[in-house]
């Protein structure tokens, strides 16, 4: 084998490691959790779909990172450990308050979803709602309820 014909195994990307700031949780553009992270300079944010961290807003946590031959970020392991708190408060309490709003949002979509749920009560009385469906006029459907109350009743020994 000659020289000319060995040819270069393309090299993985150099890790180097950079000190992101979080700044907190928000709604991503799919509706999804996601953690906005904000690089060195505070130029460019990075959205990551992430699990609950114990990260804190403000803090900066070490990244390693790869970036492409065009600059372009390529791959990201981290956050790897604590460095320091952003110094600006105010900036802190922003994203604080954009995380707090974000948390809200999906506190409110659980609840919509668990409150869509099957009540058990309801799933219980639907063999008695297909039966009241079936009787004509209202006095039939009045006296059906009060027969259902009168055997609750009893059966509660009120």
């Amino acid at each position: 084998m000659t020289a000319e014909q060995v040819t270069e195994q393309p090299t993985e990307p150099e890790r180097t490691e950079e000190t992101w700031t979080r700044a907190g949780v928000r709604v991503g553009t799919s509706g999804k959790r996601v953690t906005c992270w904000v690089r060195p300079g505070g130029k460019t944010t990075v959205s990551l779909v992430t699990k609950r961290g114990t990260s804190a807003v403000g803090g900066r946590y070490a990244f390693k990172v790869t970036y492409g031959p065009d600059s372009s970020l390529t791959g990201i392991w981290g956050p790897l450990h604590y460095v320091d708190c952003d110094p600006d408060d105010e900036k802190v309490a922003a994203w604080r308050a954009h995380e707090v709003a974000a948390e809200t949002h999906f506190a409110r979509e659980a609840a919509e979803r668990k409150a869509k749920a099957e009540d058990p009560l309801d799933e219980a009385l639907a063999p008695l709602v297909e039966i009241a469906r079936t009787l004509r006029t209202g006095a039939d459907r009045d006296a059906f309820a009060a027969y259902i109350i009168r055997r609750v009743a009893r059966a509660a020994r009120w």
